[in-house]
């Protein structure tokens, strides 16, 4: 799920880190609401990629802790013998982790993507997620742009 830094230029930059990737339809509706930024394109964009999840009670259970996407994301991964996932909230990620899935956040996208050449820089799409509300800390600002050499 990557709906903080989500518009063309992020879903084109997933899809050249990663050769398949699926969204729950849950977040697939989430980013794709009316009101939503980039929703039109994002509706293009990520139709093939869209999955049903199967297992509701497992949705029922996890969304007693976390968000329903991040949930969703879960249950689809497991279902799918997936192994990475894209998930940004630390709860999320502990129970990723508890189901021996390999969370990656927005950041390590991010990263991936500069280290891959395909964007010149990460501190300027940090910069529009702290814009944007979203937290990073100071000190892990700091250690994402050291791991870049910015």
């Amino acid at each position: 799920k990557c709906k903080k830094l989500t518009n063309s230029k992020q879903v084109s930059i997933i899809e050249k880190i990663f050769t398949d990737f699926f969204i729950p339809e849950q977040v697939y509706t989430e980013v794709t609401m009316e009101n939503k930024p980039y929703s039109i394109v994002l509706a293009k964009q990520l139709h093939g990629h869209v999955k049903k999840i199967t297992n509701t009670t497992a949705m029922q259970i996890l969304t007693m802790d976390i968000d329903s996407g991040e949930a969703a994301a879960i249950i689809l991964a497991l279902e799918n013998h997936i192994h990475m996932i894209l998930v940004d909230d630390a709860r999320a990620r502990k129970v990723a982790i508890h189901n021996n899935l390999k969370p990656i956040g927005t950041l390590g996208i991010l990263i991936k993507a500069k280290q891959l050449l395909l964007i010149k820089d990460v501190k300027s799409y940090m910069d529009i997620l702290i814009e944007h509300n979203v937290h990073i800390s100071s000190a892990l600002y700091k250690d994402v742009l050291d791991i870049v050499n910015e």
